[in-house]
C-alpha cells in the first residue's frame, strides 16, 4: 500500500467519524458528536472537523473551548468562514462583543448575505450602541449637576419668592452601606399643570427643579439600558459540514 493510499484511508476513516458527528449533532447529543470530532481530528486534522466541534461546544456553552477550536479551524483554513462565523457567536456569548463584531465583518465582507451573521451583527450593533449610551451616561453622572447633594443644596438656594408650582424633594438615606443615597421626587398631575401654564406665561421652573428632574430621569434611564444589555445570539442555520 502506497502513502498516497495510506492518507486516503485516513481521510475516509476520519470522514465517517465526522459523518456520525453530525448526525448526533443533529440529534442534539452533543457530547457524543464532540466525541466523534475529536476521533476525527485525532486521524486527520481539518478545518472542518474543528469548526463542528466548535459549534457541539457552544450548543453546550463551552464558550472557551469553542474559541479555541475556531482557532484551530482557521489556522487550518484561514478562508473557511464558518469558523469565523462560530468565534463571532463564542465571542458575544462571554461578552466580548467588539471581537465578535470583528469576526462577523470579515464574514460578511466575504458572504455580505449570511442571515445569521446579519442577524449577529445588527444585536450587536444594537448593544455597542447601548454601552456607548450608557458610559455617557455614567461620564455624566459624574458631574456635579447630577450628585444628590448638588440636587438638595440647590434646594436650600431657592429664591424665597418663587411663586411657582412646588415640587416636593426628599433625600432617602442608605441603609447599609452597601447602598447608596436616594431622591424621592413627588411629580403631581398639579405640577404638571401649572408646570406648563408657566412655560406658556414665558416664565421657568427653578434650577433646583431642573437638576431634580435631571437626577431621576438619568437613574431611570440607567436601569433600563441595564436590564437591555443582553445580546440574542442568532441560531446557527447551517450546523455542519
Amino acid at each position: 500500500m502506497t502513502v498516497t493510499d495510506q492518507q486516503t484511508l485516513k481521510q475516509q476513516e476520519a470522514d465517517a467519524l465526522k459523518v456520525k458527528g453530525n448526525e448526533q449533532l443533529k440529534l442534539n447529543n452533543f457530547e457524543k458528536a464532540i466525541d466523534f470530532y475529536t476521533k476525527a481530528i485525532e486521524i486527520q486534522p481539518n478545518a472542518i472537523y474543528y469548526s463542528n466541534r466548535a459549534q457541539a461546544n457552544i450548543k453546550l456553552e463551552n464558550y472557551g473551548l469553542a474559541i479555541n477550536d475556531a482557532n484551530a479551524s482557521i489556522k487550518l483554513n484561514k478562508d473557511y468562514l464558518k469558523a469565523y462565523y462560530r468565534r463571532a457567536v463564542a465571542y458575544s456569548a462571554i461578552l466580548e462583543y467588539k471581537k465578535s463584531l470583528n469576526d462577523a465583518n470579515l464574514v460578511l465582507a466575504r458572504a455580505p448575505k449570511d442571515k445569521g451573521c446579519l442577524s449577529l451583527k445588527k444585536e450587536l450593533v444594537k448593544i455597542l450602541n447601548q454601552l456607548k449610551f450608557e458610559k455617557a451616561i455614567e461620564m455624566e453622572d459624574d458631574k456635579s449637576h447630577f450628585k444628590i447633594d448638588d440636587v438638595m443644596e440647590s434646594y436650600s438656594d431657592l429664591d424665597v419668592g418663587y411663586k411657582g408650582p412646588e415640587l416636593k424633594v426628599t433625600k432617602i438615606p442608605a441603609k447599609s452601606k452597601e447602598e447608596q443615597d436616594d431622591l424621592k421626587i413627588e411629580i403631581t398631575r398639579d405640577y404638571i399643570d401649572s408646570m406648563i401654564q408657566l412655560f406658556k406665561d414665558g416664565h421657568k421652573i427653578p434650577k433646583a427643579h431642573v437638576m431634580a428632574i435631571l437626577y431621576k430621569a438619568n437613574q431611570l434611564l440607567m436601569k433600563k439600558w441595564k436590564r437591555l444589555q443582553c445580546v440574542v445570539i442568532p441560531m446557527d442555520n447551517s450546523l455542519m459540514c
